[in-house]
């Protein structure tokens, strides 16, 4: 895995700190990237090799119950000519107060914030030239979530306990790519899933198993999907880049074997504390991918440009 430079962001840029999720358009003529608070996707146009800056923004406050809510952007991705953004769907535990009594801080733990705002799947349609519809459409995943008995009795749980945590989006034509974040399971399995915007109750769950690690983000190439796996709390142990098919990988006899992950390698951090949490597609050839990276807690994402071999049959 090459790093071959960074992109700069210029401009007023949103979290500028706390970017979460970036999508490439129209092969890097334009980006879209968000933050983990707040409630708006901010499109970037490039005005030179590597230089983005502030083109447009997409306002998702109407989709939010409350104006100082959030919706926790963490995924977003662009395929046939829309934009999908996903919320995390977590809830969060207060945190506890070192200068508190311990009766305080007892009540602070039985208190879990829902983060109603969280729970958004949208679609926009693209108009071209950077610019999209005013009209933004939702789709509902918690029935789909609730009617799972593996991911149902996650949902109460706060994302840093291991609960629900979905942090990754793909698309491919009208097929979504949903990637957790959390719950991890027995053997390190992953959920994943499948579904069409517009029938999420038909949503297909795989599980995938990435070396202990939740997914952080995905991207559709040509024919597979590149996987960013990472902690699933802040556990020291590195970021990785996978190679994978799409398909179900649950332990069995009968498992395809191509429907394992292949690892690609590590992920170099553009400094101590970047938390890699975006990857879209610059380009693809026969011989590699060309991939950006955003961090959170990070100077404007750090975003970081990285050559990434195809494996060798």
């Amino acid at each position: 895995m090459q790093q071959l430079g960074l992109w700069t962001f210029r401009g007023q840029i949103d979290s500028s700190n706390d970017i979460s999720a970036i999508a490439v358009i129209e092969g890097g003529q334009f980006v879209a990237i968000a933050g983990d608070e707040g409630a708006s996707v901010q499109i970037l146009r490039r005005r030179g090799p590597g230089d983005y800056d502030v083109h447009d923004a997409i306002d998702l406050s109407e989709q939010l119950d409350d104006d100082e809510s959030e919706i926790d952007i963490e995924g977003l991705a662009f395929s046939g000519g829309r934009l999908y953004v996903l919320g995390s769907h977590s809830k969060r535990r207060a945190k506890l107060d070192p200068r508190s009594s311990q009766k305080e801080n007892r009540k602070l733990l039985k208190q879990r914030d829902k983060q109603p705002d969280r729970q958004g799947l949208f679609e926009i349609d693209y108009l071209g030239v950077g610019k999209f519809a005013s009209e933004v459409k939702s789709c509902d995943l918690l029935p789909t979530l609730k009617a799972d008995k593996t991911l149902s009795p996650f949902l109460a749980i706060p994302s840093k306990e291991n609960g629900i945590d979905l942090e990754g989006l793909a698309a491919h034509g009208d097929d979504l790519i949903v990637g957790f974040r959390g719950p991890i399971l027995r053997e390190g399995l992953v959920p994943i899933l499948k579904l069409d915007f517009d029938k999420p109750d038909d949503a297909d769950l795989l599980f995938v198993h990435f070396g202990g690690r939740g997914v952080r983000d995905l991207v559709r190439t040509s024919s597979v999907y590149l996987v960013l796996a990472g902690p699933m709390r802040d556990e020291p142990i590195s970021y990785r880049i996978y190679l994978w098919n799409g398909e179900d990988a649950t332990p069995g006899h009968d498992r395809d074997p191509a429907s394992v992950p292949r690892l690609l390698g590590e992920v170099p951090l553009p400094h101590l504390g970047a938390k890699p949490e975006g990857i879209g597609l610059i380009e693809e050839t026969d011989a590699y991918f060309d991939v950006v990276l955003v961090c959170d807690s990070s100077p404007m994402g750090s975003p970081t440009v990285l050559r990434i071999a195809k494996p060798i049959d």
